[in-house]
């Protein structure tokens, strides 16, 4: 019954995938064991929704862990955790509804987000130091040591005070009146660009330093 469903699935994809990867598509298709009425996956028919496949609570349950799969991974990458080491993880919830539908998922949440020790509880302390997300009724920590996050947040400031100086450089020549009516045109918007760019990336390293700091603040 796997095999069958993979094949299913795969046949659907390669028609869909087939006006963009022509090609690689009907090498593929070709190659599968189905039963062709056509000689060619370019005359078979588009892949269409089937209704009896539509399930509600299947999409919201899947929906809640692939928010929290992401909310994770944005830990990991704003605390600066490389991605072969793994992480431990306390998720908090409100109800025994969410808590039975994360148990029925915890290994593609431990697989996905490179979690070590995942645990589900409805009642639990916030660890004392901890990255912290939300995710709709799910509180979700992960524990590290004082050390780690104190290094992260000093890595931090290292690189807002590194973009602050890109951000006055950029802003003294963007003020240049001279620079502004001799450079050509291109050059001014390159810089424009780079001014935004540097701002966007300052807003988003101090909005992870507030989150360590609320982290130390325990």
């Amino acid at each position: 019954m796997t095999q069958i469903i993979l094949l299913r699935v795969l046949d659907d994809i390669l028609r869909m995938l087939h006006p963009f990867m022509p090609f690689v598509t009907e090498e593929i298709w070709q190659r599968l064991p189905l039963a062709k009425e056509n000689g060619s996956i370019m005359v078979t028919p588009f892949p269409k929704p089937e209704e009896r496949f539509d399930d509600e609570e299947a999409e919201e349950e899947m929906g809640l862990v692939i928010e929290i799969i992401t909310a994770l991974r944005n830990i990991r990458g704003e605390m600066n955790i490389p991605p072969a080491d793994q992480v431990d993880a306390l998720l908090r919830v409100k109800g025994k509804g969410d808590k039975e539908r994360l148990q029925r998922n915890h290994l593609f949440i431990q697989n996905l987000a490179r979690v070590k020790s995942l645990r589900v509880l409805e009642r639990v302390q916030k660890p004392p130091y901890s990255a912290f997300a939300v995710v709709r009724n799910v509180e979700i920590f992960v524990p590290m040591d004082r050390s780690k996050i104190e290094e992260e947040g000093k890595r931090l400031q290292k690189e807002i005070s590194k973009i602050e100086k890109e951000i006055d450089f950029v802003g003294r020549k963007l003020s240049n009146e001279q620079f502004l009516s001799k450079a050509p045109p291109d050059v001014v918007q390159e810089e424009r660009e780079k001014a935004a760019q540097y701002q966007a990336l300052q807003g988003k390293l101090e909005e992870n330093l507030k989150k360590i700091r609320e982290a130390l603040s325990g």
